[in-house]
């Protein structure tokens, strides 16, 4: 619900010179949470060789009240100066013996009103010139939208939204509770919070020792005050990873200095490289499905006359090739293993060619998955196409 008040200033005025019209103008304000008072500051332009001023301030009694004039300009100082409120109206009187000059835009002085209404947050919004000022009074606000349960991990950011409406003229204060919601304290904004006074809380960086803390939001108007539902946050332990890339040969060999990308949507989010021992160990990462991309840039090795046999065998239904053994003999990458793997392998056996169609290098594991609490344990196995046995000693 809306409700309209109505300031009408009347503005007469006696000089001993005018160069031009003195305006009157009054700018907007918003007063809450802080006291339900209303300060209407009246400022002049053309205010230019004055020597007496009369003003009349009509309001309705009914929802304000009249408490006093306050901040006269100090070019008001050096004359007399009368005050008296009646009956929804002030009256206000000065004169003096000298012309005055205020610079256009400073405040004349300032009304102040109490209002004694039941409603929320109040707004002035000024007229220039003689004539009316509106307050606009909106009702009760609304939290429209909850703020929602988080699980973060430590060191991470978590952040808490509510939707309030109306969506001006509200006061925003988040709060949270270390039991439960037994007991609750106004967050004050410092590291790791901020925006506690705007519809998004941010912490950052999240903690342990806030594991399981409760957070909500008070949405305020003047005189009315809503609270949105708590929402619980949880902090998880930091998500590490351990990390193996071994050949698939008897001796089970580490692919030592190797570079290998975790990526998300074609980006790289770690890059890694395996160093002298074929293993990464990495801590503080954030939980989620990364893809693999490797990047070995060892000789390739390892397929010869068996191996090409094998293909051959596995094409003709004598074996069954599985698992790596299956995926470097389709050397073609045609997604079938026939008689032209087992000839391109032959070739390149011999020198006839250099490269297959397939990479050099493949791997098992195209994608990890890391778990957002503790280690999470890969181990990748690697084949050069073509080395259907096994039988490659890296160099």
């Amino acid at each position: 619900m809306k409700k309209l008040f109505v300031l009408v200033i009347f503005v007469l005025f006696a000089v001993n010179q005018v160069d031009s019209q003195v305006v009157f103008s009054s700018p907007a304000y918003v007063v809450c949470p802080s006291s339900p008072s209303v300060t209407v500051s009246l400022l002049a332009d053309n205010f230019t060789n004055m020597s007496s001023l009369s003003l009349e301030v009509n309001y309705d009694p009914s929802s304000l009240m009249y408490i006093s004039i306050s901040s006269p300009n100090p070019a008001l100082s050096g004359g007399f100066m009368q005050v008296n409120a009646a009956g929804g109206t002030v009256f206000f009187a000065w004169f003096s013996t000298n012309l005055i000059f205020i610079q256009n835009g400073d405040i004349l002085f300032n009304i102040n009103f109490s209002y004694i209404t039941d409603s929320s947050y109040l707004s002035l919004y000024g007229l220039t010139g003689a004539g009316t000022t509106s307050m606009v009074i909106p009702g009760v606000p609304q939290v429209t939208q909850q703020p929602s349960n988080l699980a973060v991990a430590n060191g991470g950011q978590a952040q808490f939204s509510v939707g309030a409406q109306p969506t001006t003229n509200v006061y925003f204060q988040w709060q949270m509770s270390a039991n439960g919601g037994n007991t609750w304290m106004n967050i004050i904004s410092g590291s790791p919070f901020t925006g506690v006074n705007s519809p998004v809380l941010s912490v950052n960086p999240v903690n342990p020792n806030l594991n399981g803390y409760l957070f909500r939001c008070q949405v305020i108007s003047c005189l009315n005050t809503v609270m949105s539902n708590p929402a619980l946050l949880t902090v998880a332990s930091p998500a590490s990873l351990l990390l193996h890339i071994n050949y698939q040969n008897a001796q089970n060999t580490n692919i030592t200095n190797t570079a290998f990308y975790l990526m998300q949507a074609f980006v790289p989010i770690y890059t890694f490289n395996t160093g002298t021992t074929g293993t990464v160990q990495q801590t503080n990462m954030i939980p989620g499905v990364y893809d693999v991309l490797i990047d070995c840039q060892k000789p390739w090795g390892g397929g010869n006359a068996v191996d090409a046999l094998l293909i051959m065998k596995h094409f003709t239904g004598l074996i069954t090739l599985s698992g790596m053994g299956l995926k470097v003999a389709d050397v073609d990458n045609s997604g079938a293993v026939n008689s032209v793997d087992a000839l391109l392998v032959l070739k390149r056996f011999v020198g006839i060619i250099n490269s297959f169609p397939a990479p050099d290098w493949q791997y098992d594991t195209d994608a990890i998955s890391i778990a957002a609490n503790g280690m999470t344990n890969v181990q990748i196995k690697a084949l050069c196409s073509g080395d259907v046995d096994g039988s490659y000693v890296i160099p």
